[in-house]
């Protein structure tokens, strides 16, 4: 027998505490992909200390004096989880109805009905996480997810102004702009880059998905479908004896940073034990709505950020070498035989790699420029060019300009007609 909408409201009001542990599981859930690469600390409200301890001990050979060393350090680190809440009304019947329809393989009680959506709004709630655990900037009188905590990339901003991420410091690595014809070389020069324990290492190489879909693009093209096909793909970088594995992640669609570490020293910190994190779906002053109330502890950290563990690389993604034209034809006046008329064309290209060259098809037609520089090219406005009409005889003319060179290229059509004095 189906269960009515009614029903459903009444069953979810107070029932927040019957599923708390599965409804405050659900960030840790969501985040799917990016948790497995990453550590979750369980057990963390407000501030933990984290860190790595490194010595310099070593075994040598026996002797009776002590001569003790004291080479042990440790680079202490805050993790640190921010409380968050969610308080949302919302009208369950079409919640109810949308589980109501899914195929199952046998009818739904009531109770799990109320489970799959109080799990449901849970997942809405906190959908943004995956973002913010790169982009997230700590606002506490901000309304979102975005502003519950700093994520990695807000954090590496902040360390590389207080002088703790440097290219001095060996954590650091200036890529510049990234394009589908320099995208291995980049990425293999952040690698490349790394401290030699972390070379040593299994290690990850979280990316942007846009810098994983060049990188595919780039493999693909150098390498052939045979490689690209085996075993190991594209999945790990190239030339890395398979221990640098690229993770594309959407959540880092914002990030300005590539980071290269282990999945050790990427933290996640939750909490999911204490009363201080709650669940509750009460009544509304609306009686079709219910409230949906619930906290929560959040926040990334690196454990360290000692070369040893993290490469950091700054980045921009760069677009294709592009070159347009205006006009995008160019039509000559009608011109006496054996005299001249001139038309104007504005050249401009982007992410160009170098000069462009131009050329002439098609008699009657001259130029007064056949290489625009880069930097004309790409200046606010583009190179103008003069395009010089001289029929020699009463006729209809065509031809083009080819345009080549900084890596695209573009085809102006030209037209004009001589005619008799």
């Amino acid at each position: 027998m189906a269960t009515t909408d009614l029903d459903i409201k009444g069953a979810l009001i107070d029932s927040g505490h019957k599923f708390r542990k599965d409804i405050l599981l659900m960030p840790v859930v969501g985040l799917g992909e990016t948790r497995t690469h990453m550590t979750t600390r369980f057990d963390v409200r407000g501030k933990e200390t984290v860190g790595e301890a490194r010595s310099g001990a070593r075994i040598r050979p026996y002797r009776t004096a002590k001569d003790a060393t004291n080479t042990t350090s440790i680079s202490p680190r805050t993790l640190e989880t921010m409380l968050g809440d969610v308080v949302e009304e919302f009208d369950p019947v079409a919640l109810y109805k949308t589980a109501y329809s899914e195929n199952v393989g046998k009818e739904r009680t009531k109770l799990d009905f109320v489970r799959a959506i109080a799990v449901e709004m849970a997942r809405q709630a906190t959908s943004e996480l995956p973002n913010a655990i790169f982009t997230g900037v700590r606002n506490a009188a901000g309304n979102g997810t975005m502003d519950l905590f700093d994520g990695f990339d807000t954090i590496t901003k902040a360390e590389k102004v207080a002088g703790n991420i440097s290219v001095a410091k060996g954590n650091l690595v200036e890529l510049g702009g990234i394009t589908l014809a320099n995208v291995g070389d980049k990425l293999k020069e952040a690698d490349k880059a790394c401290h030699s324990v972390l070379k040593k290492a299994a290690r990850k190489m979280f990316v942007p998905v846009a810098v994983k879909e060049l990188y595919d693009e780039w493999y693909l093209a150098n390498f052939g479908p045979v490689a690209y096909n085996t075993k190991d793909q594209q999945s790990v970088l190239h030339m890395t004896n398979g221990l640098c594995e690229i993770v594309a992640l959407p959540g880092m669609e914002d990030s300005t940073h590539i980071f290269i570490s282990t999945k050790k020293n990427m933290l996640i910190g939750v909490d999911q034990t204490s009363d201080e994190e709650k669940v509750e779906i009460n009544k509304c002053d609306n009686p079709k709505v219910v409230q949906f109330f619930m906290t929560l502890f959040f926040g990334v950290q690196f454990e360290s950020i000692s070369p040893e563990v993290l490469m950091t690389a700054s980045f921009s993604l760069v677009g294709d070498p592009a070159l347009a034209s205006d006009p995008e034809a160019v039509a000559c006046d009608n011109t006496v035989v054996n005299a001249t008329s001139t038309k104007t064309v504005v050249i401009s290209g982007e992410n160009l790699t170098g000069n462009v060259d131009l050329a002439v098809q098609g008699a009657g037609f001259t130029l007064n420029a056949y290489t625009i520089t880069k930097a004309d090219a790409e200046a606010a406005g583009g190179k103008e060019i003069t395009v010089t009409f001289a029929p020699l005889a009463a006729q209809a003319y065509a031809g083009k300009i080819v345009a080549v060179g900084g890596g695209a290229s573009l085809t102006i059509n030209l037209t004009g007609t001589g005619t008799a004095v």
